[in-house]
């Protein structure tokens, strides 16, 4: 089958799986992006955060259309994905973005820079909280500023969760700004409003900053609810950048489209000059794209969701025969952290399984924490089984 043929009701979560579960690993070896161009030609790639779901027809759509009108030019920044988001915010979590202080950016890592740069002196401490997607951890460096990881803790459920008396110590010492992913890459913890008031009355006491990544946001699974970090109270709001995209629900990472909404208008146009000093403008089809999404993609997103859902059911269901591995299921994101310390994969683990299993995951080390790899469970049902086939045998 192929994978850009629509769906006929992509809102009914049974058509939506027949599909997924249509996909094979011959034809996603077809593709050309890093996910499986990186991977080698025998392992299944599931490394990347990039979803292998079907596309959502409102999408592929709205892009035929860009193209047919020859509308591949540089975007005009008209504000409607922005205002598209504000309607998809308010629509899936009771929050509405104020449009006037949300600037559009190539990806999120360079919205996340202009963040740094603007809200920290150089030679700074940055506080991120590990494991945390790579990105978090290079960034403060590259801009001279200096990342501090603050480990996440266990809570009594066996949760990760914030060390708030660390957070608190390294903004003591000097640090003004927390970085936060929300929900979790790669734990997959979609945060409590509890955890999340908790994190932001630290933040604020030491009159400090978050940065909200929440890219992840919209693959919130079934049994958890996302809350906007700035949807929490006023106060929290005047501290707070959110970032946001489409990319990673929908599998558009490669058409380059981000939001970040800041607090007040002076640093929402110093965020969007940032963007024109390094050149980290929004593709026309990222545009295109993500506005679709956004504006009619609630029935796919959760259909999709109920396969993400039954996806991780997969994993738990294959947990037993990992022995040794320990892992908190995802509440959100399609990720897994899968802890491996105790195995005999314990060191450099995602290298020892892409050769015993042939599957290749990602390493825990560039997040921050060793003994790891992160899974990817965005798969076609079938692809994933075998995935998980191959470690299992590889613990046999």
């Amino acid at each position: 089958m192929s994978m850009s043929e629509p769906m006929a009701r992509p809102e009914d979560p049974a058509s939506f799986a027949a599909t997924a579960d249509g996909i094979t690993l011959e034809a996603l070896r077809r593709k050309r992006g890093a996910k499986w161009t990186e991977s080698p030609p025998d392992a299944i790639a599931a490394w990347v955060a990039d979803s292998d779901l079907p596309l959502a027809p409102v999408v592929t759509t709205a892009i035929r259309a860009a193209v047919e009108r020859g509308d591949l030019g540089y975007p005009h920044e008209d504000g409607a994905p922005v205002r598209a988001w504000a309607g998809w915010c308010e629509r899936r979590y009771g929050w509405t973005p104020d449009v006037r202080h949300v600037s559009q950016h190539g990806n999120v890592v360079a919205a996340l820079a202009a963040c740094i740069d603007l809200l920290t002196e150089p030679g700074e401490p940055v506080v991120v909280p590990v494991p945390a997607y790579p990105p978090f951890l290079l960034a403060p460096g590259d801009l001279g500023r200096t990342a501090v990881p603050v480990p996440l803790v266990t809570d009594g459920s066996g949760r990760p969760t914030f060390d708030l008396d660390a957070i608190a110590a390294a903004l003591r010492a000097g640090a003004r700004l927390v970085l936060l992913c929300s929900p979790h890459n790669p734990t997959g913890r979609s945060w409590s409003v509890p955890e999340l008031e908790q994190l932001a009355e630290v933040v604020l006491r030491h009159d400090g900053w978050l940065v909200s990544d929440e890219i992840f946001a919209d693959v919130t699974l079934p049994g958890a609810r996302h809350v906007p970090t700035a949807s929490l109270a006023h106060e929290v709001a005047a501290r707070t950048v959110t970032l946001a995209a489409a990319s990673k629900a929908f599998g558009i990472a490669g058409l380059r489209y981000a939001l970040a909404a800041a607090p007040d208008p002076e640093l929402h146009m110093a965020i969007r000059h940032r963007r024109h000093v390094r050149g980290a403008t929004p593709s026309a089809l990222g545009a295109v794209a993500t506005e679709a999404a956004w504006r009619g993609g609630d029935g796919w997103l959760d259909a999709a969701l109920a396969y993400l859902d039954a996806r991780r059911a997969d994993l738990a269901a294959a947990l037993p025969s990992l022995t040794g591995v320990r892992c908190h299921l995802p509440e959100a994101t399609y990720l897994a952290w899968l802890d491996l310390r105790v195995t005999p994969f314990a060191i450099d683990p995602a290298a020892k399984l892409l050769a015993a299993a042939r599957v290749h995951l990602s390493e825990g080390t560039p997040f921050g924490t060793a003994g790891f790899t992160r899974m990817n469970l965005a798969l076609p049902g079938p692809v994933l089984a075998e995935a998980l086939d191959r470690l299992a045998a590889a613990f046999r």
